[in-house]
Order: C-alpha cells, then structure tokens, then sequence
C-alpha cells in the first residue's frame, strides 16, 4: 500500500523552529507553501504574524509511512474530513483521506497531515474496493490512534488482511476449476 500525504506545519514567531518539525528524508518530499501562506493569528496572542509555515506532499510506501509518522509523532484522529484536495497520485479532484495530527507538540508547533491510501498490487485495490473506504479507513484509524507499528523490511501492516482476502480468492477459484 503506498499512501499520499499532505502535510503541513504552522510555528509561532516565538515558538519552535520550523526545521524540527521537516519531515524525515525531506529531499524526497515536494514543499507547496511557504511563510507567504501563514494565516495562525487566530490561534492567539502567542501567534501573531511573522510565524513559519510550510506544506509538503508525498507519496510513501508503508515503510517511509511509519517512518513518518513516527518521526512526526502524529497519531491518525476518529475526524471525519472532507478529504483531500489535490492529493499525489489521485489525479484531479477530492480524494477521501484520514487526519493525523501532533497533539503534543501544541502550542509551540501546529502540524497535521492528511493521509490517502493508495492500493499498490491488484490484492490491495481488491481489498480497498470489498471492504469500502469507510472500514479502510476505521481500520487505519485503529493502527495509528496510540502509536505506529515497528514493521519489518518486507512487511505490510495489511499483509493479514491481503492474506486473508487471497485465500478466500483461491478457494473461490479452485471451487470453479472444479466444476
């Protein structure tokens, strides 16, 4: 699974620096915005004007994902958004995405992402397409609400549920040979 992210960063004149909150591998990532799009005054008095403020995309595979999510330390929120506009690797229009945010970096720092699943093989897009985006999305929402998981080189966090959906794929297959 690759997922598409948008994330982005708002510091306080006063606060953090903005250089701690990039996001791991930053060369890999494309910035969208800069200051010029800073609009936190009404955060409060701590931000005024002449903060920081950055936006960048990408799109990850489940390795760099946890990666990132870990390094960022942001936590997938039970928000329902109004999906993501412009995400990579959806083409035109509003993709369905998944809020994460770093709560404990407030008040020196605002950061979220906005996070689209992009199936990769044939099994994923499958598995996305029977179990709808709204179970997609409770599940990711499950994974990544405390902390992300450690995973192997090679491994998926869906390798169960892909497993699970292939046997049943086999077995439907092996039944129709059969007849």
């Amino acid at each position: 699974m690759l997922f598409s992210v948008i994330y982005e960063i708002d510091v306080p004149k006063h606060g953090n620096k903005i250089s701690q909150h990039q996001p791991p591998h930053v060369r890999n990532w494309q910035r969208t915005e800069g200051d010029d799009l800073y609009e936190c005054q009404h955060y409060g008095d701590n931000w005024e004007e002449d903060g920081k403020h950055r936006k960048y995309v990408a799109v990850l595979n489940e390795q760099q994902f946890c990666e990132f999510v870990t390094e960022c330390e942001l936590l997938a929120e039970s928000i329902e958004t109004l999906g993501c506009l412009g995400a990579l690797g959806c083409g035109p229009g509003i993709a369905p995405s998944i809020l994460f945010r770093c709560s404990d970096c407030w008040p020196n720092a605002s950061i979220s992402a906005s996070i689209t699943p992009l199936p990769e093989t044939g099994l994923e897009e499958l598995m996305v397409i029977e179990m709808g985006w709204k179970k997609l999305r409770l599940i990711l929402i499950e994974i990544f609400h405390d902390s992300p998981p450690n995973l192997d080189k090679g491994e998926s966090i869906f390798d169960d549920l892909v497993n699970a959906k292939y046997a049943k794929f086999e077995a439907t297959t092996t039944k129709t040979k059969g007849i």
